[in-house]
């Protein structure tokens, strides 16, 4: 670099930065932003297992990420329904047992009571 220049950089120790060690300052500093800012919120564990997420979305679009992302979002909404059928199915299968078997044992006991006034 040229001392002349307005733009004179130095290392701590007074030395002349070259070009190529300002390039390298400025291509850290931009990977370091990048990393930290460009980034989705999730842990290196999780990052590592995107492009798996990624190529199976693309399995489900037939080659298409983005068709992939919708017929997931669809066989969610579908699956979503049948759990909420499911649930009300199997409250309604619980609601005639317990009456069924409330109303046995309120007729065991009506004959119970039934017999033992015919017996007196």
């Amino acid at each position: 670099m040229n001392d002349k220049h307005p733009l004179f950089f130095q290392n701590p120790d007074g030395t002349q930065i070259t070009k190529l060690q300002l390039e390298e300052i400025i291509s850290s500093a931009v990977v370091k932003v990048i990393e930290k800012k460009c980034r989705f919120p999730i842990s290196d564990e999780q990052a590592n297992e995107a492009p798996h997420l990624f190529g199976m979305l693309k399995d489900i679009g037939g080659g298409d990420v983005s068709k992939g992302v919708e017929e997931s979002r669809k066989n969610h909404v579908y699956v979503a329904k049948i759990r909420a059928k499911s649930d009300k199915f199997s409250t309604a299968v619980f609601m005639i047992i317990i009456a069924t078997v409330t109303g046995g044992f309120l007729k065991a006991c009506w004959m119970g009571i039934k017999s033992l006034v015919i017996v007196k």
